[in-house]
C-alpha cells in the first residue's frame, strides 16, 4: 500500500485503515503509478487530466486531543504540490502550503472531524508524485495518528 492511516484512542482499541484509497471523499486527476523499471509506486496526476488533487475527509466519534500527520511528495523540474488540513467548515477557502510540515497541526484539537487535501499542478504528470516510494517497501508516508 502506499498510504497507512491510523487513528488512535485511549477509550477504545487502534483502528487502522491502510491503503490511500480508504478515506479519499475527492479525487480528480488522480492515479497510483507503478514504475517497474525504477521499481517506485507513487500517485501522480493522470496524464490527461490538469490540474489534479485529492482530498481525505477524517470524521471521528470525539474530540481530538492530538494530531500527528506525516505527507510526503516529489516534485521534478517545475512541478508543484500545495496541501491544506483544515475543518470541514473551510470548503471554500483552505489556506494551501507547499510543505505539509508548514501546517500547524494544533487547530485540529476540539474537532470531530477534517480534511486534507492535495493539489498537484498542471507540469507533466510524472513531475508531481505523492508518497513516492519502492514497491513493496513498508514505509508510512501518509499517517494520521489521532489522540481523543
Amino acid at each position: 500500500a502506499v498510504v497507512s492511516t491510523q487513528s488512535t484512542g485511549d477509550e477504545k482499541p487502534e483502528q487502522v485503515f491502510k491503503g490511500y484509497e480508504s478515506l479519499v471523499s475527492q479525487c480528480q486527476g488522480v492515479r497510483r503509478k507503478v514504475e517497474y523499471d525504477w521499481n517506485m509506486v507513487y500517485l501522480a496526476r493522470a496524464s490527461t487530466e490538469a490540474p489534479a488533487h485529492i482530498e481525505w475527509t477524517v470524521k471521528c466519534k470525539m474530540p481530538i486531543t492530538q494530531a500527528t500527520i506525516t505527507m510526503s511528495h516529489t516534485t521534478f523540474e517545475a512541478g508543484t504540490v500545495l496541501w491544506s488540513c483544515c475543518d470541514l467548515g473551510q470548503q471554500a477557502n483552505p489556506q494551501y502550503h507547499a510543505n505539509f510540515a508548514d501546517i500547524d497541526l494544533t487547530k485540529l484539537v476540539g474537532m470531530k472531524e477534517f480534511r486534507i487535501s492535495a493539489k498537484m499542478s498542471d507540469s507533466d504528470w510524472q513531475h508531481t508524485q505523492l508518497f513516492r516510494t519502492e514497491v513493496g517497501q513498508e514505509k508510512d508516508l501518509f499517517l494520521i495518528n489521532l489522540k481523543f
